[in-house]
């Protein structure tokens, strides 16, 4: 066998390997790709008005060193979200030009998506300790300079915590997650080889039913339409921030009493 046949060989068993994808299968790629673009355009439009949010507070500060330290965690809020969306804008643009017609661009999709998944929830884990500091600074505690025990401080941050946790999962869940699973078997179906991409679906489904939450979803979407999940989103985040508050606040008068 000559140089040449041994080329067209490899050059045949390649293009098997790569096989093109029909405008159906594009077409199923399509809608939940659209859908997870959507729900960035959301988010960051959400995010702006969160900041402008944040922003507002700095007129409740009472004493020059509260307005200090506000004002420099207000800045690496900013500097940090600035880093992780203009990562977002990048994915948010290729999924609109692209094209997706051979398996391999759908390997690259994929693994794109797992990766910014990744990258979401190192953004919001981020931004965890700065919002509890965001608390910090504005509660009475830090106005009259008597900062609680560390015990206390600790068990605070531990509900603090877990109340973010559980609402970036349902979040995540909910915007993204459930999309990606769906492209990643849709990936999956279009080949006849076991690839052996292993998704972390349990990071992106939650196994508990949040019977409460998925209640008031359908509420709001039978009052609201498609902006009842958006609104959801804000009832339940208020909810939770209000409680936390409120153990926090009870622990920290409890100790000081």
């Amino acid at each position: 066998m000559n140089i040449e046949n041994i080329k067209n060989l490899w050059s045949e068993e390649k293009v098997s390997q790569t096989p093109e994808i029909s405008i159906e299968k594009q077409q199923q790629l399509r809608t939940p790709l659209e859908k997870i673009r959507a729900n960035m355009e959301k988010e960051f439009w959400f995010s702006v008005f969160t900041l402008a949010v944040v922003a507002g507070l700095l007129f409740l500060c009472e004493t020059s060193e509260q307005l200090f330290v506000f004002g420099g965690l207000y800045l690496i809020l900013i500097l940090i979200t600035a880093y992780y969306f203009r990562k977002f804008y990048s994915l948010y643009k290729r999924i609109n030009t692209q094209s997706f017609s051979t398996y391999h661009n759908l390997l690259n999709l994929r693994y794109e998506l797992v990766l910014n998944t990744e990258l979401y929830k190192s953004y919001y884990i981020s931004s965890i300790p700065i919002a509890f500091c965001f608390y910090w600074a504005m509660s009475p505690t830090f106005l009259n300079g008597n900062i609680p025990h560390l015990m206390l401080v600790a068990c605070c941050m531990v509900v603090f915590v877990i109340a973010l946790y559980i609402i970036g999962k349902m979040w995540l869940k909910e915007m993204y997650g459930k999309y990606i699973v769906e492209i990643s078997d849709l990936v999956t179906s279009m080949s006849d080889e076991n690839d052996e991409f292993q998704f972390g679906r349990d990071s992106l489904n939650s196994e508990i039913s949040f019977v409460w939450y998925t209640s008031s979803e359908a509420y709001f979407e039978k009052k609201f339409g498609k902006a009842g999940k958006i609104i959801n989103g804000i009832f339940w985040v208020f909810i939770i921030g209000f409680s936390v508050g409120f153990i926090i606040g009870f622990a920290v008068a409890w100790w000081e009493g």
